[in-house]
């Protein structure tokens, strides 16, 4: 703020007035930790009726078990000399609020061995209002998936297992013991090459740091195939997770492959029999057009 010339109490007026029309509470503690100056919004939110009283009586606002929001806060700040954050619900007007908490230290009047700290607390109840909506849409999702027949699983940024689906234990032949304890994603890729349920490779290494660098590569939905040495064929889907990570979705199409394969195989008998018979054959589909015609109908 750009203060105009003018004499020291028309400044302090003007401090007073821009502290006091913040529209959430700030204060100021002393090396003590005893707060020592305040805005109007802090004796809203500490039920005082004036500055006076809360200087006087060191009036602090409380969360909704009634302790101090921020005095232990402070004393972190203090002994660290780092700002802190802290999250805590306060009840104001019989309504809950979420509020994140702020203590910043700082050398007072230019004094290395006088540190006061200054606090403000800001209202996060909408943020944390969406965040949690998201949250149970989020497990509403999973529980669905968790009812599917399809392998699910998610693996979060840190690469630690966070959700999987009875499927996802089956396919891999996994037990709950070792899944609950929430194995990273290296972990995962150990044991199921331990079973022999991970495609081969020539280097497992490279393979397995490969697929961990996937989880900062991947920004929209990708689809390859796992052939695994017992002869089953995978199709495995990757997808950037909305909190982080990578969620999995593994497809057994072994019995459609097959099938596809034995289809084409018996098409390709029947049009080398056709191929090799005297009479001129011609085969037309069900749209009236030509699909087959064997080499004596052209002689």
């Amino acid at each position: 703020m750009c203060i105009r010339d003018s004499n020291v109490s028309d400044q302090l007026v003007q401090l007073q007035d821009l502290i006091d029309n913040i529209p959430f509470p700030v204060w100021l503690r002393d090396d003590s930790l005893k707060i020592i100056g305040c805005n109007k919004k802090y004796c809203e939110f500490a039920g005082a009726r004036s500055k006076d009283q809360i200087l006087r009586e060191n009036l602090e606002i409380s969360n909704a078990n009634g302790e101090s929001i921020s005095r232990e806060l402070a004393r972190s700040a203090y002994v660290t000399n780092r700002p802190k954050k802290a999250s805590a619900s306060v009840v104001k007007d019989g309504e809950r609020l979420v509020m994140n908490v702020f203590e910043t230290p700082f050398h007072a009047e230019e004094s290395l061995d006088k540190i006061y700290t200054s606090g403000a607390l800001v209202d996060i109840s909408e943020l944390d209002d969406l965040k949690r909506n998201l949250r149970r849409h989020q497990n509403a999702q999973l529980e669905i998936l968790g009812t599917l027949g399809t392998a699910f699983a998610v693996f979060d940024q840190n690469l630690k297992l966070s959700f999987y689906n009875p499927s996802f234990a089956d396919l891999w032949q996994l037990d709950n013991e070792f899944l609950e304890n929430q194995p990273g994603y290296p972990a995962f890729l150990d044991a199921i090459r331990e079973k022999r349920l991970l495609p081969e490779v020539p280097d497992y290494l490279m393979f397995k740091n490969g697929e961990q660098k996937e989880f900062s590569k991947i920004i929209e939905p990708q689809k390859d195939m796992l052939h695994l040495p017992d002869g089953k064929t995978l199709r495995r889907l990757r997808a950037p997770y909305p909190m982080g990570g990578l969620i999995f979705a593994y497809e057994d199409i072994s019995d459609k492959l097959a099938a596809t394969s034995a289809y084409n195989s018996l098409l390709s008998v029947q049009q080398e029999m056709l191929e090799n018979l005297f009479d001129a054959v011609l085969i037309f589909g069900t749209q009236g057009r030509l699909n087959f015609y064997n080499q004596s109908y052209v002689k």
